[in-house]
C-alpha cells in the first residue's frame, strides 16, 4: 500500500489533473535535476508519482512521463542527497537531489511494487556524486 503524500497539493490543481486523466497522485515533491551538457546546472522540478507512473514536472508542465513498468531501478549515494531513477531506456535515467530522498525512493519503490507486483531494484553507492 502506497501512503499518499501529496506535500504540493496537486490533486486540487487542474492544470495537472486534467493532463493526466483518472491516474491517482500518491506523492509530489521540489527536487532538483541535474542537466548535464554545455551549461551543467541544476534545475528547479517536481516529481510526482501516480498509480501509474512517475512525472517530471516543470511548473504544470509534463517534461517526462515514464510508467511505472518502465522503471528498471534506483541508485542512492549514501553520502550525499542525490539518486538516480533508471528507466528501461537510458534516456529515462534521471539524477535528482533532494533532502527528502528517502521518502522519494520509498514512494517509488511502492508505487512500482503495486503496479507491478514485485520490487524495484536498488542499489547503494557511497559516492557523494553518483
Amino acid at each position: 500500500m502506497v501512503e499518499p503524500e501529496d506535500s504540493l497539493s496537486l490533486k486540487s490543481n487542474s492544470g495537472i489533473t486534467s493532463k493526466i486523466g483518472d491516474e491517482e497522485i500518491y506523492y509530489s515533491y521540489k527536487v532538483q535535476k541535474y542537466t548535464k551538457g554545455l551549461f551543467q546546472r541544476n534545475k528547479d522540478r517536481t516529481i510526482m508519482i501516480t498509480n501509474k507512473a512517475l512525472y517530471n514536472l516543470d511548473g504544470t508542465e509534463i517534461k517526462r512521463r515514464i510508467k511505472l513498468g518502465d522503471l528498471y531501478g534506483i541508485t542512492v549515494s549514501t553520502s550525499s542527497n542525490q539518486f538516480i531513477i533508471h528507466g528501461k531506456s537510458s534516456e529515462y535515467d534521471y539524477l535528482y537531489i533532494s533532502p527528502e530522498k528517502k521518502k522519494i525512493i520509498k514512494a517509488v519503490q511502492n508505487s512500482y511494487k503495486a503496479s507491478e507486483g514485485n520490487d524495484l531494484l536498488f542499489c547503494k553507492k557511497s559516492d557523494k556524486d553518483i
